[in-house]
């Protein structure tokens, strides 16, 4: 065990050794504010590492708190900048472990700066570069990280503006595709229940600040005055369906104009569900037809139970359709709903599971590689947004500075409940995630800040707009 290292630990495979492992696993639980490292060729999986590690450890949080990532070394000239300018010269690493030492982090392991930026050399090798931002991607996925990675050419170009980024969301039933869609949105237009699944395609497109929230369906436009009457509205259409699960009983598709005022927008097809629709011929055309036109391709699967064998039928018949578009490299799969690990006696690294998930992937036919995988509490994320914006609103009534930071922590939570009771749900949901930061990952007085990074959403979110930057300059 390297600890020469002043923010991160490599392990070896002797640390896991008969002899060795248990002192290992004290010296991780006596040393959590650390990150943990696989060395570089070493050929254990992480996902390994984790399950060998959580068989000796007397702490079932041990595994939770545990910041596990690969010790990626750096084949291409790598650099890391800070501030705005593409035009300076940044810091030379060598490799992940040398790169987390140079970075400024706050006491629960967060990026302390927003302006870090990581760039990778792509001329000499461009497939390779290409690699290399998707592995990297991947460890901050591992590190909770939320970090800028980019390749050299790209880090010089003027942003494409105008068209927003297109996604297509996909998934089958109860895997969680509307609250992404809600989380990514930042508004609950998307009906939520799991007893309906999506019989259509609903494209949520962005329109001006000020617009007002229309529908045009069935060659009719409808306008509401609310997201909650336009998912009464979806809902009863989906009732409607479910009356008649044939295929041809499909809803006609749906479009939503949504206002907007991101400054990054998102036009969001969320797909009919393949165990609803069933895998045939037409509704793979209609996922051809739509992969065609959109910047990413995001599939949802559950914490509790991803990878089911609908997933994997519909998955290998994906790939197929990925690669004949070329766009396999536009591919995300995210697995949802990771809050619930808290729930169970143990296995609550979500690590295991996504690395494991990663190795399940890359043995199907065709096989999925270079993908990054997300874990995500998207529920988190969303009602953390609405919680905000109450606190805003009393704010504002009360003459007080509405950006003030911290905007929630746990003192502040008794005061919103007494003046929102309408929205006790949401708080106390919000007060829980503040108490699993403090009881699970022994993080003292967390605030919005450490929910956002540990619901996985604002990695998601970087990693989406990347993608679509660079679909968006291709075409």
């Amino acid at each position: 065990m390297d600890t020469s290292r002043n923010i991160c630990t490599i392990l070896t495979s002797a640390d896991l050794s008969e002899g060795n492992i248990k002192a290992t696993v004290k010296t991780i639980e006596h040393n959590p504010n650390k990150f943990y490292l696989l060395q570089s060729g070493w050929q254990t999986k992480l996902w390994e590492v984790v399950e060998q590690l959580g068989k000796v450890s007397d702490d079932e949080n041990t595994l939770t708190k545990m910041r596990i990532a690969y010790d990626l070394k750096f084949d291409l000239q790598t650099e890391l900048k800070i501030g705005g300018d593409p035009y300076t010269n940044g810091t030379k690493v060598k490799s992940l472990a040398d790169l987390l030492e140079i970075l400024e982090f706050t006491e629960s392991l967060l990026l302390n700066r927003a302006d870090y930026h990581v760039i990778i050399d792509d001329a000499t090798n461009p497939n390779a570069a290409n690699q290399a931002v998707v592995k990297l991607y991947q460890q901050m996925v591992f590190l909770n990280l939320e970090l800028d990675i980019q390749k050299k050419s790209e880090a010089k170009l003027v942003k494409v503006i105008g068209r927003p980024i297109r996604i297509a969301i996909m998934g089958t039933k109860k895997a969680g595709k509307s609250v992404i869609i809600n989380s990514l949105l930042k508004r609950d237009y998307a009906p939520t229940s799991s007893l309906l699944p999506t019989p259509n395609t609903i494209k949520y497109i962005p329109a001006f600040p000020n617009s007002l929230l229309t529908l045009d369906y069935y060659s009719k436009r409808y306008v509401f005055d609310s997201a909650e009457r336009l998912r009464i509205f979806i809902g009863k259409e989906y009732v409607q369906a479910l009356r008649n699960t044939s295929y041809d009983s499909n809803l006609p598709d749906m479009t939503i104009y949504y206002p907007c005022n991101e400054p990054v927008s998102y036009e969001v097809w969320d797909t009919p569900e393949p165990n609803y629709a069933g895998a045939t011929d037409e509704y793979l055309k209609n996922v051809t037809a739509c992969i065609k036109e959109v910047d990413v391709c995001i599939f949802v699967m559950n914490y509790s139970n991803c990878l089911t064998n609908d997933e994997v039928t519909f998955l290998k018949r994906l790939n197929e359709i990925l690669r004949a578009e070329n766009k396999i490299s536009q591919f995300i799969v995210v697995v949802n709903r990771i809050d619930e690990r808290y729930a169970v006696d143990e296995d609550k690294s979500v690590n295991r599971i996504l690395d494991y998930l990663s190795k399940r992937l890359g043995d199907l036919t065709p096989p999925y590689r270079n993908i990054v995988i997300f874990g995500t509490s998207a529920l988190q994320s969303f009602y953390l947004d609405s919680v905000i914006d109450l606190v805003k609103a009393d704010r504002a009534e009360d003459g007080k500075d509405v950006d003030e930071l911290p905007l929630i922590e746990g003192d502040s939570i008794r005061p919103l409940q007494r003046r929102h009771k309408d929205a006790l749900a949401l708080i106390k949901f919000i007060y829980c995630e503040l108490c699993k930061l403090e009881d699970f990952h022994d993080i003292e007085n967390p605030t919005e800040k450490e929910i956002y990074a540990f619901s996985g959403i604002p990695q998601l979110r970087r990693y989406v707009e990347y993608l679509g930057e660079q679909s968006r300059r291709q075409h």
